[in-house]
Parts: C-alpha cells; structure tokens; sequence
C-alpha cells in the first residue's frame, strides 16, 4: 500500500486562498461584464433613439409671419391648438419630398424673416438642434436674433417632424444640414449664412463646415469635444459607476446598432478643418451634461489649427 504524504497545513490553506480569490475575481469580472453589456445595450439605445422633444410652440406664437418647409402649414393648427406647448401630444404633420438628405433622409423645417426690412438676400442663421430636442425648441434662441436676421430652423433626422429612425451623433446629421443649406441657397439666397449649433446640433455643423459647407461663419453653443466624452459626463452626472469604460461600451453599442462610428464627427478633430471660417464658441456654467472645460479645449484646437 503506498505512503500519501499528508498536506502541509500552510499550502492546504494557500490552495483554498486562491480558490476563494480565483472565485470572488471570477465574480466581479462577470459582473463586470455584465454592467458594461447592459451600458451598451440602453446607453446605446438611449442614444441612437433618444425620446424626441414634446415642445411643439410655432413661431406664431410669438407674432412671427413663417413659411413651412416641406410640409403643409395649414396642419399647424393642430400644434396651435395644444393646450400646453411644452408637453405636446403631437409634433406636427411628418415631412414630404421636397428637402431630402443624401442619404434619402425627409427634413422639414421653417423660414421666419427678419423683423427688420432686410429681405431674404439678407443675413441668414440657421439654428441646428441638439440631442433629443427639435426646432421648436429652439425658438426662445430664435428670439434673439429675429430683430435683425432671417431665420431658419429644422428637425435633425429621427426628431420632431423629419423621417429617420437613428440618430448618429452628429455624423450622418450633418448631411440634413447640407440638404437645408443647399435649399436655403436656392430659394432664397441669403448673401451672409452663418449656422448655429447646440449640442449635437453643434457637433453636425462643426462636421458639416469642416467639409466645406458654404456658410460664412460658425457658431457653437454648448457643444462637447466629442460623444464619448459627453456620455462620460452623463453617465457619472446620472450617479453610474465606471463612467469611462461604460462610454466606450456605449460607443460600441451605438456602432452595432447603426454601423455608424459615432465618435468620427467629434469636433475637437473636425474643427482643425474649418479653414477661414470664423468660429464663435459658447459655453454656460449650468451645462451638468457638459465638460467644464470643453469651450476652452475647442477653442484650443481651432487655434491651434490656425
């Protein structure tokens, strides 16, 4: 019968620490794993279809003559008639055929002229929404400038009125800017075009004139240095842990769903591409969604680019 040499007590007690040190990193890895599948999955959804803006409020409301653009004015009556304008059960009759994207994309929008005589050949602001907003949410925005600009405002594809079931953050956005550009010119041929953009409205028109849009001045409101940086941000402001390889999982997620890489429109990149065209940066210190120091790090880049 053979000899078994019985265990040293020490090791039988190192085999059952690293049994129980194997199993707890086990554990954490799958949950792990876990939280940043289930990061990819709603953060991407969250992003790719966001819930649109209910603000269904018409330049009428504020005494302004408009023309709808590519859908029939006459079915405002229907938002007019809402009882709460910020809270709409409807966000207005779906866009038609006659201002498509590239990409096939239906858009509708509104020109609202000037308060003053200037006509439409003169200086026009087209006001680009953000994530998860519309054009009518803009119009608190639009009242500062109506005095002395003709306006136009328009739903980014997936919002309020124009076709589209993806948002891409900013990437394929800025081909609905081109389209309204391009309209814009042929209608009314303003002779000055300069373009304002919010947030991911920000980061389309950034994307949009970097690739030689025809506009003679940019405008950026609150606009991140990039997606990924911006859903850190909100990710950590929301009180979720492992902001940063939770944004990533999110990007991830985001390129599954569209096979759009989210991040290739950031403007911190695209804004070294934007040639002699001016650039007005603009950041308040209320954004909770926004890096504090992403006005600064814009402005950075683009002067560095020259």
């Amino acid at each position: 019968m053979a000899f078994e040499v019985p265990l040293d007590p020490r090791e039988e007690r190192r085999a059952r620490i690293v049994g129980w040190a194997m199993t707890i990193l086990s554990a954490i890895l799958v949950a792990l794993l876990a939280y940043l599948a289930y990061a990819a999955w709603v953060g991407s959804e969250r992003l790719v279809d966001p819930v649109s803006s209910r603000v269904c409020r018409l330049p009428s409301a504020y005494g302004w003559a408009y023309q709808a653009i590519n859908y029939d004015q006459a079915s405002d009556a229907t938002l007019a008639a809402e009882p709460d304008p910020d809270n709409c059960t409807a966000v207005g009759q779906p866009a038609g055929t006659e201002l498509v994207a590239t990409d096939g994309t239906r858009l509708a929008g509104w020109y609202i002229p000037a308060a003053a005589p200037i006509g439409s050949a003169g200086p026009t602001v087209i006001l680009v929404h953000g994530h998860a907003s519309n054009k009518n949410a803009l119009l608190p925005l639009a009242e500062v400038l109506h005095a002395d600009y003709n306006i136009v405002l328009f739903d980014l594809r997936n919002h309020g009125q124009s076709f589209g079931t993806q948002t891409t953050g900013g990437v394929l956005e800025r081909f609905d800017l081109e389209a309204v550009v391009a309209w814009l010119a042929a209608t009314h041929a303003p002779a000055q075009v300069a373009v304002l953009g919010s947030s991911m409205g920000g980061i389309a028109a950034t994307s949009a004139v970097a690739s030689g849009l025809p506009v003679q001045a940019l405008i950026l409101d609150s606009t991140p240095t990039g997606v990924a940086s911006a859903t850190e941000r909100e990710i950590d402001e929301m009180g979720y842990p492992l902001a940063l390889p939770a944004s990533w999982a999110v990007m991830l997620g985001s390129l599954f769903r569209t096979g759009v890489d989210v991040t290739a429109a950031d403007p911190e990149v695209t804004i070294d591409n934007l040639g002699s065209v001016p650039v007005l940066i603009l950041q308040g210190t209320a954004d909770q969604f926004l890096e504090a120091d992403a006005a600064e790090r814009l402005a950075a880049a683009a002067r560095e680019a020259g």
